[in-house]
């Protein structure tokens, strides 16, 4: 634990993520982790920087919409609100056998044209096979989502599919 929360503390992580861990005689095997960076601080830390995997226009609209965004080796692309949302949706599609494409966190606060702008991103991801938007609205607007997933529905419907699931401010309208 002391050795997590040094890496933690030393690259200026977001959050640090081990699971699943296995327990033995002899101690803790960790099977798969990752540690997800705050793009805002990689110039502080020059050897994580060559690690990212996203090109450049995919970082230019993250940038600008402050998002944040992790590309990964799976088919299933989501679209969330908030850190602790994002990991939960990546644990359940791995409990559930599948793999994260793509994880973008639209952040609390998003404008119907930053939404259309983030559904836009993960449906250029050319691993994903579809999409999962996944919103708790608490701060966020659930209908402020739907407005933005509307505002791309020709290139929803042109071949991915698109699960949404929302719940709180505003969902019922959103539905």
């Amino acid at each position: 634990l002391h050795h997590l929360s040094s890496l933690f503390s030393l690259y200026q992580a977001v959050a640090v993520e081990f699971d699943p861990v296995w327990e033995t005689a002899n101690g803790f095997v960790v099977l798969d982790g990752r540690i997800i960076f705050d793009d805002d601080t990689l110039f502080r830390q020059p050897d994580i920087a060559p690690l990212y995997e996203t090109d450049q226009k995919q970082q230019e609209i993250v940038r600008q919409n402050q998002f944040r965004y992790e590309q990964m080796k799976g088919n299933i692309a989501c679209l969330v609100n908030g850190i602790g949302l994002s990991q939960a949706t990546v644990d359940l599609i791995r409990q559930n056998g599948g793999q994260v494409a793509c994880l973008l966190d639209v952040g609390t606060e998003p404008s119907r044209d930053s939404v259309a702008r983030a559904l836009k991103l993960a449906l250029s991801d050319p691993n994903a096979d579809g999409i999962l938007v996944n919103i708790f609205g608490g701060v966020t607007r659930c209908d402020i989502i739907v407005q933005g997933l509307l505002a791309t529905a020709g290139e929803i419907l042109a071949g991915l599919p698109v699960v949404v699931r929302m719940d709180g401010t505003n969902a019922h309208i959103g539905r």
